[in-house]
C-alpha cells in the first residue's frame, strides 16, 4: 500500500475542462516482475482532490498501470496512465506521468 501526495497537471480531461488538481491518496499496487530490473504495477486507490478547478474540495477514485525500472536498489524510473473518477462533480481525468521512486 502506497501512501502520495502529488500535484496533477491534468490539461485535458473527459469532461472537457483544464485543471490544475492537488490530492492526498492511499493507493494498493499490484507488482509483477517482467525482467530482472523491470516490473509492471496495477494501482487502485482513493483520495482527497483539490485545486482551482474544483468548487469544493472533494473526493475520488483512481485506477491505473505502468512499469518500473530499477536503477539502484533504491531508486527506481517509473511511467505509467491513471484514470481519476471525483465523486461528487462527475469530473473524470485520464493522464500519463513519469516519477522517480525511492524505496525504503
Amino acid at each position: 500500500v502506497h501512501g502520495l501526495f502529488g500535484y496533477n497537471l491534468l490539461l485535458a480531461s473527459a469532461s472537457g475542462t483544464n485543471a490544475s488538481l492537488m490530492s492526498g491518496s492511499v493507493v494498493g499496487r499490484y507488482h509483477r516482475k517482467l525482467l530482472r530490473t523491470v516490473t509492471a504495477f496495477g494501482a487502485l486507490g482513493a483520495g482527497y482532490y483539490f485545486g482551482d478547478a474544483l468548487v469544493a474540495a472533494e473526493f475520488g477514485v483512481s485506477v491505473g498501470a505502468g512499469l518500473d525500472w530499477r536503477v539502484l536498489r533504491v531508486l527506481e524510473l517509473e511511467a505509467g496512465t491513471d484514470f481519476h473518477y471525483l465523486l461528487e462533480s462527475g469530473s473524470q481525468y485520464l493522464h500519463a506521468h513519469l516519477g522517480v521512486a525511492i524505496r525504503f
